[in-house]
């Protein structure tokens, strides 16, 4: 089974509507897999998650790098990876947890609203991505599931056009 990684990544404004690529490094600089060109999603002025499915089994550890279609020597970030930042299983805990997107004007439900979940304040370390359903509900686009996660707390990302977020929201899952 393909281990998934989850990654968050701040480019700023200036790399808005970019086609991003990634690759995969081993520890001794060579590549591991072929380029990752899907799973990239911008979420607001250059802040992008990329959600990877099929991560090589054989891959444990190593260094992720990403860059602009076309441009693999010129990387615009560079991260540190280890068997921590895998999964093989989208329920990363035992706690089912429903985060609901509403209006602030009259609490209507927003649909369509690309969030998602961190356990820093700086918005790196992305646990969960997602998007909010016909009543607001988010969920894993794929599967429909909500976000199953550890108690602690986290911090939700929500970006949708024509609306204006206050992010991160905090929010305490026990």
């Amino acid at each position: 089974m393909a281990q998934q990684l989850i990654f968050g990544v701040n480019l700023g404004t200036g790399k808005a509507g970019a086609t991003l690529r990634a690759q995969l490094y081993n520890p001794d600089g060579t590549t591991n897999g072929s380029e990752i060109s899907t799973g990239f999603t911008e979420i607001g002025n250059g802040v992008w998650v990329l959600n990877a499915n099929a991560i090589p089994d054989d891959f444990s550890n190593g260094a992720i790098t990403v860059y602009e279609s076309g441009s693999p020597a010129t990387p615009l970030a560079i991260s540190s990876i280890n068997p921590a930042n895998f999964t093989t299983d989208t329920n990363l805990g035992a706690i089912e947890f429903t985060y609901t997107v509403t209006r602030s004007d009259n609490s209507d439900p927003i649909a369509g609203v690309v969030s998602y979940i961190t356990t820093d304040t700086d918005g790196t370390n992305v646990v969960f991505t997602g998007v909010t359903d016909a009543f607001g509900v988010l969920r894993n686009e794929a599967t429909q599931e909500k976000p199953f996660l550890q108690a602690g707390t986290y911090y939700v990302w929500n970006v949708k056009a024509g609306y204006s977020f206050t992010n991160p929201d905090t929010e305490v899952v026990s």
